[in-house]
Formats: C-alpha cells, sequence, structure tokens
C-alpha cells in the first residue's frame, strides 16, 4: 500500500460499463483517426471523454461530437476531475520531451499513458503493444522510475563509487599536484565519484539537458558521468537524436544495460587516453 502511495504501485484497470475513460492528445489527423478506431472497435473497453489540444485556443470545440476539453498544461487537472484511466498520446501531437513531462506530472495518479508511434520506435524499445486494427498502442512505461531499479541502481553507485575513490583517487589527485596536463579519460571520471557517492550523479545516466523544461528527476532520473550519448560514435546528434537516445535510455534501464555502456564508456577513455 505504501508504494502505491509513492506512486511506484500497479497501473489502474479502472473502467466504466463503456470502457476505460480515454483522453486523447492531439486533435490533428492522427488523433482524429485515433478516434475513428476505438469508435470501430466493438467492446474495445474504451470510453473517450474528449482531446486534448497543445494549447488553449481550441478548447470547447468538438472534432467528431467530441470536446476537446484542455490543453496540456491543464491534462493533470482533467485527469483528475474527469476521472481518466488511459491517455493516448497521437503521434504529431507534442514532443517527446513533452510527453515525458506529462507522464512525471501525473505519476501518482494511476492512469496508463500510451503512445501511437510514428518515428518513435527508436526510443521505445521493448513494449507491450496493443494491436488496434493496423494501430499499435505501445505502452510508456519507464524502467528509471521504478521503485526496484531505482534501488539497485542507488546501490550500484555507492558501490562503484567507493570502489573507484579508494582504488584510483590518489593517482588523479597525485597527477594534479605535479602535471598540468588537462584531465580526460578515467581522470574526469574519478573526479566527479564524490558527486556520485552523494546521490547528486549517476554513474550513468542522462546527458542531454538543453530543454529545461523536462522534470528530468523522476523518469530520466540523476545526470550521469556517461551515458548512451557519450558512446555514440557520431559526435554530430541533433537535438531529436540526443532526445531520443535518453529517451531510450529512461525506457529501458536496467543494470546490465548500465553494465554495457560503462564497458562502451571504458574503451572510449582507453582510446582517448592513447591519443594524447
Amino acid at each position: 500500500m505504501s508504494l502505491r502511495l509513492l506512486g511506484f504501485g500497479e497501473k489502474t484497470n479502472r473502467t466504466t460499463l463503456f470502457g476505460k475513460r480515454t483522453l486523447i492528445v492531439g486533435v490533428q489527423q492522427s488523433g482524429q483517426e485515433i478516434l475513428k478506431k476505438l469508435r470501430a472497435r466493438a467492446g474495445g473497453g474504451y470510453s473517450v471523454v474528449g482531446f486534448v489540444d497543445s494549447n488553449r485556443k481550441r478548447i470547447g470545440e468538438k472534432l467528431m461530437d467530441v470536446e476537446i476539453v484542455g490543453s496540456i498544461d491543464t491534462i493533470g487537472r482533467i485527469i483528475e476531475e474527469q476521472h481518466i484511466s488511459e491517455v493516448i498520446f497521437s503521434s504529431d501531437a507534442v514532443s517527446y520531451s513533452t510527453i515525458l513531462n506529462v507522464i512525471a506530472n501525473n505519476r501518482k495518479r494511476y492512469v496508463n499513458f500510451r503512445l501511437v508511434p510514428n518515428n518513435l520506435e527508436v526510443i521505445i524499445g521493448k513494449s507491450s503493444i496493443d494491436q488496434l486494427n493496423e494501430i499499435p498502442f505501445i505502452d510508456i512505461d519507464y524502467n528509471i522510475g521504478k521503485f526496484r531499479n531505482r534501488i539497485v541502481k542507488r546501490l550500484f553507485d555507492i558501490i562503484a563509487s567507493i570502489f573507484l575513490l579508494i582504488c584510483f583517487s590518489p593517482f588523479v589527485y597525485f597527477k594534479r599536484l605535479f602535471t598540468s596536463q588537462p584531465e580526460t579519460g578515467l581522470s574526469t571520471v574519478i573526479l566527479q565519484m564524490p558527486m556520485v557517492l552523494l546521490g547528486k550523479k549517476s554513474i550513468v545516466g542522462y546527458i542531454f539537458a538543453e530543454n529545461i523544461n523536462v522534470n528530468r528527476n523522476i523518469f530520466r532520473g540523476k545526470p550521469g558521468v556517461t551515458g548512451l550519448i557519450h558512446i555514440q560514435n557520431n559526435g554530430n546528434l541533433s537535438v531529436e537524436e540526443k532526445e531520443q537516445f535518453d529517451l531510450y535510455y529512461a525506457k529501458n534501464q536496467t543494470l546490465l544495460l548500465d553494465l554495457e555502456i560503462i564497458v562502451k564508456s571504458l574503451q572510449q577513455w582507453m582510446q582517448q587516453k592513447r591519443s594524447y
């Protein structure tokens, strides 16, 4: 019970006689197409309460006899007041970061968040998929926010940071005293271990921090000493690609994925050391 109060409980399957009370985020063609498919699915278990637009300009209008009941910035209130149990994002409605923000801000409400993908498969990874005719509904559920994963990750950070500090920090600080060479590779990692030990950083975490509107501390976890973006060979990633990598990590984070990222990061640091 206590875990459910903290927001780590099972998601809701609350329904009415007419199906799960559902919001569709997106009023463009893809959102309207979702409504058509839901209506055509006899006994499909969805009761569409309304549309949610990206802004407030069209609130009160109706599309296919369904009202635009609110905007992204009011979606939490709508979920609460309308007893919503399903939120479906259409592919062209909002950005990846906005989707993450909505989920983060409503984490304590027992709501299922789903996405009709477009080019988002790269950030979704392994997911539960409900096929609605030819439209796949992908459950959005981030491993980084799960209670068990957070405990395991924190324990790993503590053990690894203590080990690295004991074994390597004397050499790093000795080097800083007697040389003026810039810190590179493993040295920069060791210097960040006190932050990891204090819980302000994680050894593996999110890297992309350009979008200040994203609530990173809930689903993206903590900023990382390394991460998926760091191990990409192509250094010229676009803003969208950086967001995708960070969201992919939040979606699929496990201890094994962290270890894989660490191994690849070590390989890169060793290559950098040889190049100096």
